[in-house]
């Protein structure tokens, strides 16, 4: 989630639980808390947790359909037109991206994220439901038969080719994506739950046409929705702290050196789908700001940056699409994005985001630079049986 910071940038920082993950932005200056409740669903009872709520009705043969479910405190904005238009528009660009056959639906409200309010500062959050209690061989088996199945998806082939032997993150816990799962045939391809949770803040100044440039004084609405969407559909991290107690897929795929996996909270990591051979971004790794977010500063025009800055157009790039390829989401040749900006790298000053830690809530969120970020854990839920 974004929010807004002293100069107009904002910085990335998350906290997380295995199972849902809130991403939320925040004031660089003044020092803000996030919160991340937990919900835990484990694979052993999700039959009994999920009957009821999964529902086998046909899907799109052709394409990820993202069903936004606007709350009336967007339908009932004097610009809810607006901003349902440009939620659309954001989720249209994963549709054109991917050919799975999969329905996702997600909660989407303004001035608050999942029945939760935003913390003062945030500028967006979004709330990702975990599918938990996997291990590193399951989860690598289940990549595996999607990279089998999908044999253009070039990004997880070399990523499946390229999985160490053993568990890089030593945990042996794994945490996956609702949507995620549903692209991988671990979940129904139509759930009637959702898969997560989008908020907005109110009060704050979007521009909500990207077409014609961003104001000066306005945040990328639609770049924004951009990266809450993507956290949703699995770029999400078990790094919530020094001590994680779960991992996610997307952590596979962190290195330090060519053959080294990192999972470290505070040291320096980049996104590598070749075992580490080529650095396709740097991850942030100061701060509280989201550990699978980009080590970017200001002049970043990626959307998967840890700062947004006003009056800039944000970019889905490669890197970020490559990232989701990789994840297990299918290939389509309907939408080419943008190249990966040259600023991601080794900026100073980035914010960091809290990941997950053993529970089926994972809470995340662009922070402004000098917030800090706490966990809140909410009781935990057990699935029936």
């Amino acid at each position: 989630m974004l929010v807004p910071t002293t100069g107009g940038c904002l910085k990335d920082s998350a906290s997380t639980y295995q199972g849902n993950k809130i991403m939320r932005f925040r004031q660089c200056n003044p020092v803000h808390v996030e919160h991340s409740d937990a919900r835990s669903v484990t694979r052993l009872g999700a039959a009994a947790a999920f009957a009821g709520i999964l529902f086998a009705a046909a899907t799109s043969a052709h394409a990820l359909v993202i069903v936004p479910i606007f709350g009336p405190s967007i339908t009932s904005l004097a610009n809810a037109s607006a901003v349902e238009a440009a939620f659309n528009a954001a989720a249209s660009v994963f549709s054109r991206s991917f050919a799975d056959p999969v329905t996702v639906r997600i909660n989407v409200s303004w001035g608050s994220v999942g029945g939760r309010a935003l913390p003062a500062g945030d500028l967006g959050s979004s709330l990702t439901n975990l599918y938990s209690g996997w291990g590193y061989s399951e989860v690598t088996a289940a990549l595996s038969a999607a990279s089998v199945s999908n044999s253009s998806n070039w990004s997880l082939a070399q990523a499946v080719a390229n999985l160490a032997a053993t568990d890089p993150t030593r945990l042996e816990n794994f945490g996956i994506p609702y949507a995620e799962a549903q692209a991988l045939g671990l979940l129904p391809a139509n759930l009637a739950t959702t898969a997560g949770s989008i908020g907005f803040k109110s009060g704050m100044t979007y521009d909500f046409n990207p077409a014609d440039g961003i104001s000066a004084n306005a945040y990328d609405f639609q770049g924004l929705a951009e990266h809450e969407i993507e956290e949703v559909l699995g770029r999400v991290t078990g790094l919530q702290s020094s001590a994680p107690q779960y991992a996610t897929p997307f952590d596979l795929f962190r290195y330090t050196a060519k053959g080294v996996s990192s999972f470290s909270y505070g040291a320096h990591a980049y996104f590598s789908l070749d075992g580490g051979a080529s650095n396709l971004g740097n991850f942030n790794y100061l701060g509280s700001g989201d550990r699978s977010d980009w080590f970017g500063g200001s002049t970043s025009s990626d959307i998967q940056n840890a700062y947004f800055s006003v009056g800039k157009l944000m970019v889905f790039s490669s890197a970020d699409l490559s990232g989701l390829y990789a994840l297990g989401w299918d290939t389509s040749t309907a939408y080419v994005p943008g190249a990966l900006t040259g600023s991601i790298g080794t900026t100073s000053g980035s914010a960091s985001v809290p990941e997950p830690a053993s529970w089926a809530a994972l809470l995340t969120g662009l922070a402004l630079v000098g917030t800090s970020l706490r966990r809140r854990r909410a009781p935990r839920v057990r699935s029936a049986g």
